[in-house]
């Protein structure tokens, strides 16, 4: 499951079309057509919501269960423990993900969790997102996430009988013209389609180019209401090029890559004399290139046909660990020097996100999302599985960084607030014992170890922190922020050996953008374009 990797998006409609929904951190935006500032609803943040059939209700993801909320406001109640992607079959129940990455159905008033579908691993499969509810509520539209194509697939409830409509097509979405609208890239495609038989009744045919997508999640930013009103993110618009730069431990800045790019994730080599980058923005292919300070040249490391990203750096600096989109989320290496081809480090259908190699550089610190646990493991550079878990299994964990003596796993885990994460040290090896580093009440994340060890950097929100670290002790100081500045976390960070500075990336402003387009009447171009 990629959920934890989903950005915001044009996220869903009222019934009847005159508003749209779209989620972020302060809350849900709700902009009726009619009107140019928006309300907002402040007990929805950063998830897709679906109103349901009679419009009172909201549905949505919130920490690990789906909730549902009225539209006008107020407490959520907890529906059932499944996962984000979440469509309302009828007033009485909704079709969720399941814990096992299938379809699920869960009465909308609360109760157990029916497991309606299971991805079959042997033939490809990894997951089955995005339904969203055919008329009647009998059959569901959804994604099968699969090597080496994602389909749009069509399910019968009763039956259990599975339709194919689009060979690599992501994020379907069924239009009351009797179209089903899918994405292909970035562009938005749609096919005839008979409900009722579950039957495709023609090839796809381009509707729209110019579409926010992330493949590798199987979401999209579009959203069309019962009336024909369509709502897309343009990528044209949604994209913005980012900046690497210097910050000094006092906040003062400078160019670190003079280029700017859909940059992200930026890691220095152990000499400090070259930049490890990921350069790609949603839903295009990423890559890994470096940046040679000396020499001032940026150059290709990874050719991926889908996508390489964060890459982490060897002890020697020869040698560079990196996701590699399968689709899964594999762990592969490969040497700078261009002496061999990518080898698998890691291989399996969970997602795995390389931190740290060990200071011998025999194993790889990683950890894998999840939308019902997040777990971080220790695995053998050579490759021989997945490795040894870290720390307590039944909570989320993330990240992993090994301390200069390569003891110690620097880790993410959860805070003692709503939203927040803490810092915690675990052994490396795998055997038990915890060192509380930050009490969580904020959102903490992307531990770095610096000044031989005897200190820890991290951010909080867009600030970053530092604290005195005595691993012989076991003691810990209290955390102190260095700077603050427009450096948004999701970007990623890293820091020199000595803690300072630090590498961070900041968007290049773009004033008077306009993502959003909202087309009218599409049901007429639909018709136009496929037929009716």
């Amino acid at each position: 499951m990629r959920c934890v990797r989903s950005s915001g998006a044009a996220d869903s409609h009222s019934r009847d079309g005159r508003q749209v929904m779209q989620s972020g951190s302060a809350g849900l935006n709700i902009r009726d057509l009619a009107s140019l500032a928006p309300s907002v609803l402040p007990g929805v943040k950063n998830a897709a919501v679906k109103v349901s059939p009679d419009g009172r209700w909201l549905a949505c993801f919130q920490a690990g269960s789906v909730r549902k909320i009225p539209i006008e406001g107020g407490a959520s109640s907890e529906v059932g423990q499944c996962g984000p992607g979440l469509d309302w079959l009828d007033a009485n129940s909704i079709v969720c993900q399941g814990r096992n990455n299938g379809l699920a159905r869960v009465p909308s008033a609360g109760g157990p969790v029916e497991l309606l579908t299971t991805p079959d691993t042997a033939t490809g499969e990894i997951g089955h997102w995005g339904p969203m509810a055919l008329p009647g509520g009998r059959a569901v539209l959804f994604t099968s996430y699969r090597r080496p194509a994602s389909r749009v697939e069509a399910i019968e409830l009763e039956s259990r009988r599975r339709v194919v409509i689009a060979e690599n097509g992501f994020r379907p979405i069924y239009a009351r013209s009797g179209h089903v609208l899918f994405v292909r890239g970035n562009a938005l495609f749609a096919v005839r389609f008979d409900p009722v038989k579950l039957r495709p009744e023609c090839a796809p045919v381009l509707a729209l180019d110019d579409v926010v997508s992330q493949p590798s999640e199987g979401m999209a930013a579009i959203s069309i209401s019962d009336n024909g009103t369509l709502a897309v993110l343009r990528q044209s618009e949604y994209a913005v090029d980012a900046r690497v730069v210097w910050v000094t431990r006092d906040g003062k800045e400078s160019p670190a890559i003079p280029s700017t790019g859909a940059f992200r994730t930026p890691r220095m080599s152990p000499d400090q004399s070259r930049i490890l980058v990921t350069v790609g923005a949603d839903g295009t292919v990423r890559n890994l290139r470096m940046y040679d300070l000396q020499r001032e040249l940026l150059t290709q490391v990874t050719r991926a046909t889908a996508s390489a990203l964060n890459g982490v750096w060897a002890p020697d600096g020869r040698e560079v660990v990196f996701t590699n989109e399968t689709p899964s989320y594999d762990i592969y290496r490969m040497a700078l020097d261009g002496s061999g081809k990518p080898t698998a480090v890691v291989s399996n259908t969970a997602d795995k996100l390389p931190v740290s190699l060990s200071p011998d550089g025999t194993e790889v610190a990683y950890y894998s999302p999840g939308i019902f646990g997040s777990r971080v493991r220790v695995a053998l550079i050579a490759g021989s599985g997945p490795g040894r878990a870290i720390g307590d299994t039944s909570i989320f964990l993330s990240a992993g960084v090994f301390s200069p003596d390569g003891r110690w796993l620097a880790v993410v885990g959860p805070g003692t607030a709503p939203g927040g994460n803490s810092v915690r040290l675990y052994r490396s090896d795998g055997t038990p014992g915890v060192i509380q580093v930050t009490a969580g009440d904020s959102a903490d994340w992307g531990p770095r170890w610096t000044r031989g060890g005897r200190e820890l950097v991290f951010r909080r929100g867009t600030a970053v922190f530092a604290v005195d670290v005595d691993l012989a002790a076991g003691q810990v100081g209290k955390p102190h922020k260095l700077f603050d500045g427009a450096y948004p976390a999701a970007l990623g960070f890293d820091a020199a050996s000595d803690g300072n500075p630090f590498l961070l990336v900041k968007h290049v402003d773009r004033p008077g953008t306009l993502p959003l387009l909202v087309i009218t009447n599409f049901f007429d171009e639909l018709r136009k374009k496929v037929g009716p």
